[in-house]
């Protein structure tokens, strides 16, 4: 999503890319609802099978047919106080995306805001945590950028979406299924899946639409940077209703600690915006595979 930062990452890999990120994303809305996939219900989990996170080239080191992880943890990039969660896990997504067809991935459009971002990051699918906190990716996880097929970014109209086609067809990951029509109603339950913070898989549920607009969704969801581009789905139909574009700033300082905690507002003040899936799905309706 598009939020304000702590300014206190180090790493020059990722100051360029969030650079390149709008500003204004979000946080908690009541109870931190986050989870990591090993956490989550089953049918949650099958649907985090299409989510892939854009990690920079920097932080992936290739040897032979596998690539290494080493980017910074949340505390190391974010200052984050030592009762938030997830902080010892690394922070190296960028945004996150979802698989929408065998080698088309759908994303926010304010990922793509610079050329470079196509040439020096990837996308990385089974980007989980795990007990070790070490994270290795096969061959078939990890996918260049060829090219940005489709690119809608106009804020005011709803429209914060990119298609990216990938550098060949992704295996092993089936494309969720898009609602073909209509909108969801008020208070329809919701699923987020994405990388807050630049986090491994988090699952976040327990939300729901707070208002319906024209393109717009204004919803509850717990999201934060990184989370642009995630995915969110109807809890009760598994389908995909937009993705995550912008919301509440996610941080506020512990001034005495000189740490930074996720901000908390009340579930009815939801103001994160989800972008309805109707242009892409219009989109989809006319592109053909070149």
């Amino acid at each position: 999503m598009m939020t304000a930062q702590p300014a206190l990452a180090k790493n020059a890999s990722y100051q360029m890319m969030q650079t390149h990120q709008a500003q204004n994303l979000s946080k908690l809305y009541g109870d931190d609802n986050r989870k990591d996939l090993e956490d989550a219900p089953s049918e949650h989990k099958s649907l985090a099978k299409s989510t892939a996170a854009l990690i920079a080239n920097s932080y992936l080191t290739k040897k032979f047919n596998s690539y290494t992880l080493d980017a910074p943890t949340l505390a190391e990039q974010d200052g984050v106080c030592p009762s938030e969660k997830f902080r010892d896990q690394p922070a190296a997504a960028i945004c996150s995306g979802t698989l929408i067809g065998p080698d088309l991935m759908l994303t926010a459009a304010h990922c793509y805001t610079s050329g470079a971002i196509c040439a020096n990051a990837s996308w990385v699918f089974h980007y989980k945590a795990n007990k070790e906190n070490k994270y290795n990716f096969e061959k078939n996880d990890v996918y260049r950028c060829k090219e940005i097929v489709y690119k809608a970014f106009d804020i005011e109209n709803g429209h914060d979406f990119a298609i990216v086609k990938l550098d060949r067809k992704v295996k092993g990951v089936r494309p969720v299924h898009l609602r073909q029509f209509g909108s969801p109603a008020l208070h329809t339950p919701l699923i987020l899946i994405g990388h807050p913070r630049g986090l491994p898989t988090k699952i976040a549920d327990d939300s729901w639409v707070n208002e319906v607009n024209h393109n717009i969704l204004m919803t509850n969801v717990d999201a934060y940077t990184g989370n642009s581009g995630s995915g969110v789905f109807n809890a009760e139909t598994g389908e995909l209703e937009g993705i995550l574009s912008f919301g509440n700033e996610d941080y506020k300082e512990d001034e005495e600690e000189s740490c930074f905690l996720s901000q908390v507002y009340q579930m009815q003040d939801g103001g994160e915006a989800v972008m309805k899936i109707d242009p892409v799905r219009e989109f989809l309706k006319t592109y053909s595979s070149h």
